[in-house]
């Protein structure tokens, strides 16, 4: 991105820093978990939540490891997944916990 816009890699970050991703209000049907490099509280890896039928961005999360996964859904989806469980992601944070 800053060679494309001939800008610093400081002034890309610092605008990116600054994107505001709003938490989502249920989980997609197929939701896609990715591990990237990056630089976020101290992390070297966060984590990509993403929508894969609409290709889009659900959250980023600053670390990767399983209890950060596991806090995540359940500070989210907890009340929602006591009224309807969906079979994937319990299995899921079955696996992961």
């Amino acid at each position: 991105m800053a060679k494309h816009d001939d800008v610093s890699v400081s002034t890309v970050i610092r605008y990116c820093s600054k994107l505001a991703i709003p938490k989502p209000s249920q989980l997609p049907t197929v939701l896609g978990i990715d591990e990237y490099k990056g630089n976020a509280e101290g992390q070297m890896y966060q984590v990509i939540i993403t929508d894969l039928n609409n290709h889009s961005i659900v959250d980023i999360l600053p670390k990767r490891d399983t209890r950060a996964l596991i806090q995540y859904f359940k500070n989210l989806f907890l009340k929602k997944l006591e009224n309807r469980l969906n079979t994937s992601l319990w299995i899921c944070l079955h696996y992961l916990g």
